[in-house]
């Protein structure tokens, strides 16, 4: 590349000074104009020295990095910019080319285009620079040949720009592998529900090909009754009302199943506002509404159950009552209208509305539960001392359960007052009272619950709980212990205990006793017995399974072995039997448990009354006959109660009004048992159900019997009777 010698180069003095001497020596025949003539190139030098000048200061301050290169690409000037880019001193960029500054892997891959930059033309290109690091720089640098053969660069980092730009390139790539690959549906549709395109997800949700569903619309495979929501909801959209919505729906899959969607839609419009296509989410709820289904049905049920509850039970949104049960109205003396409109807060003592407040903030705050004592203000003017039990529902209501602890408070105001009143009325309660010490020490027991024990209260006064109960228990026990000595606050707990060998379901009260200086010194407990409660809930729940089964079925010796298998089971006895009464004798008709094991010929037996005298008993007096020493019973037959080992036994009659159907036996082999009231009142109820069952299978089967048949005779009668 040959350089224009006739340009001035900035920096070349030796050609300025050369100029000068030419101008001066053209004037030295004129000495007159040639201090004039000198005067005038000393202002040309002084002006093109401030051009330089100026220049320069153009150079760096230029937002750019500048490079000039001479025709071997030397760097022979850079700008303060090109160095704080490539992290060299001015120094040491000046001692490189062009090419030392580009990674060698671009050397043959993207050379730089001389040929270009030949042309004298400028040329915009990006390339990669290597910074002094060995990091790699994306620059775009414009480039042009200057009149004296020099060439410049001037170069800006792009590096930022790269990656915005990498980074669209991948949400765009991103975009159509989250669309293919997403675990919900999703699809384009026109304005007239066309599918535009539709991933892999949402054809397995309906079990067609994209190439079936492109052929079609959303139209076409939504339920009846959610499709005209759908296209008004659409239309909406179209019309600018709205940009997105979202709605439950059905959709009828290929094979003709119906699913429940929850589909979000929203409208894509380009830079003008013309609608575009709608893009859908779908997600499959089918289980979701099964489990809402499961829940309306449990909430059901869960009704079913308050009403039931001996507690007092309210549920409520903020302070407004939202339901409650009977116990709450018979406890309280209050309507359920006349609590629906009171403040609850009026209802607490004065003393304890503050206490109630502050915990039920609490509770709500963070969805816990809480246990409070306050006193509530009856109807008729008193109040009653209530254990309240309260915790957020998943639905954000609060649930208060509150038990009457009045007799309690009034056995803790009596310890308070007095040591001997106090132990005067915890010796008389039916409840076990008790009080543990810090060093878990029996401090005190009352005579009820050392019985239950098995052990008289000197002996179980001052022994560590340990010594007392199973490991398993005495450490559950513990844990509720602690809690109430860390917080300082009562807690209510159910669970098991071993009672005269025997395990027994109980609810224990805790309730922290503390000193002048409101530290816990030591528990009261307050356990009661509650395993005839609990028997009776298991035993109803039974009873209505048993009921189920007798209306949602005819095969009748399917009943009655699964009325025999599953009341056997609820009372907890080794055999259960169910007699009929045939022409005069008990005929054995179904056997489960331990009896028809041992002596499977046992159906079909068939016994005189004076062979079953207690089940003729049963009959007369329609009630329910308990013999808890079969053996010693003079009543009784004793070759059939040694014939079938009877210990202890139960006797439900079967009859509806005056026509005898049987009798329903529960048999201990065993040991003698007392059958409990909860286990009396079931086969009494159970009895009357299978009664009717009973009855009403015999006059399907006698109205079966008495059916006339379909002769040739019967028929002509029968025209004849029409005619």
């Amino acid at each position: 590349m040959k350089q224009n010698k006739s340009v001035l180069h900035p920096n070349n003095k030796k050609d300025s000074n050369k100029i000068i001497r030419q101008k001066t020596k053209i004037n030295t025949n004129k000495p007159a104009k040639a201090d004039e003539k000198i005067a005038s190139q000393k202002e040309i030098e002084k002006l093109l020295k401030q051009n330089i000048k100026d220049q320069r200061a153009l150079i760096e301050q230029a937002s750019d990095a500048i490079f000039i290169a001479n025709e071997r690409g030397e760097y022979i000037d850079v700008n303060k910019k090109a160095c704080d880019l490539l992290g060299y001193t001015k120094k040491e960029l000046l001692k490189l080319k062009m090419i030392d500054i580009i990674p060698p892997e671009d050397h043959n891959l993207n050379p730089i285009k001389f040929d270009l930059i030949e042309t004298k033309n400028p040329t915009l290109i990006e390339r990669r620079l290597m910074h002094k690091s060995r990091k790699i720089i994306d620059v775009e640098i414009s480039g042009i040949m200057l009149k004296d053969g020099r060439m410049q660069g001037i170069v800006r980092d792009i590096t930022e720009r790269k990656k915005v730009e990498a980074a669209l390139k991948q949400n765009e790539k991103q975009f159509r592998i989250t669309f293919e690959n997403a675990p919900i549906g999703v699809c384009l549709t026109d304005h007239d529900g066309r599918f535009l395109k539709v991933n892999k997800t949402y054809c397995e949700m309906l079990g067609y090909t994209k190439k079936e569903l492109l052929a079609i619309g959303f139209p076409s495979i939504s339920h009846p009754e959610e499709l005209q929501q759908n296209l008004d909801l659409k239309n909406l959209a179209l019309a600018g009302e709205i940009d997105s919505f979202e709605m439950e729906k059905r959709y009828k899959t290929k094979n003709g199943t119906m699913i429940w969607v929850l589909l979000k839609s929203s409208l894509v419009r380009d830079g003008q506002n013309n609608p575009l296509y709608f893009i859908a989410h779908i997600q499959d709820i089918t289980e979701r509404k099964k489990s809402e289904k499961a829940l309306k049905e449990s909430r059901e049920r869960y009704k079913a159950l308050m009403e039931e509850a001996s507690d007092a039970i309210f549920i409520t949104s903020g302070l407004q009552l939202l339901d409650t049960n009977n116990a709450a109205t018979k406890l309280l003396g209050y309507s359920k209208k006349e609590l629906f409109s009171m403040d609850l807060m009026t209802i607490y003592h004065p003393d304890d509305a503050k206490k109630i407040r502050t915990d039920y903030a609490t509770v709500i705050s963070s969805t816990g539960s809480s246990i409070v004592e306050a006193r509530i203000r009856c109807k008729g003017g008193g109040y009653l001392w209530m254990e309240i039990s309260t915790k957020t529902l998943r639905d954000g209501r609060v649930q208060s359960i509150a038990r009457n602890i009045t007799v309690r408070k009034q056995a803790e105001e009596a310890l308070r007052e007095s040591e001997a009143r106090y132990r005067t009325l915890a010796e008389v309660a039916h409840d076990m009272i008790f009080i543990i010490d810090k060093e878990d020490r029996v401090e005190y027991v009352n005579s009820f619950a050392a019985e239950i024990l098995g052990m008289e209260p000197e002996k179980v006064i001052g022994k560590k709980r340990s010594a007392i109960f199973p490991p398993d228990m005495a450490i559950k026990q513990g844990q509720s212990l602690n809690i109430v000595f860390e917080t300082g606050k009562p807690m209510y707990a159910e669970g098991k205990m071993l009672a005269n060998n025997k395990w027994i379901n109980i609810d224990t009260s805790l309730a922290p006793i503390k000193n002048e200086d409101d530290e816990v010194t030591a528990i009261l407990g307050i356990s009661r017995n509650i395993t005839e409660v609990k028997q009776a809930d298991e035993l109803s729940n039974t009873l209505n399974t048993i009921n189920a089964k007798i209306n949602s079925t005819l095969d009748f010796d399917k009943i009655m072995q699964s009325i025999a298998e599953e009341s056997r089971k609820a009372i907890g006895c080794d055999s259960a039997i169910i007699n009929l009464r045939e022409d005069d004798h008990w005929v054995i008709g179904y056997v489960n448990g331990l009896i028809a094991q041992i002596s499977p010929d046992t159906v079909g037996m068939r016994f005189s009354d004076l062979e079953l005298k207690a089940a003729t008993k049963a009959i007369k007096t329609r009630e329910i006959i308990v013999v808890q020493d079969a053996v010693n019973d003079p009543e009784l037959n004793s070759k059939i109660v040694d014939k079938f080992k009877v210990r202890s036994m139960m006797i439900a009659p079967l009859f509806v009004k005056d026509e005898i159907i049987g009798n329903l036996y529960y048999i201990y082999r065993t040991d003698n048992v007392e059958f409990e009231p909860a286990q009396i009142d079931f086969a009494h109820k159970l009895s009357t159900s299978l009664s009717f069952a009973i009855q009403n299978a015999h006059l399907y089967q006698e109205a079966l019997k008495k059916k006339p048949e379909r002769t040739p005779d019967n028929k002509k009668r029968a025209k004849h009777d029409q005619s």
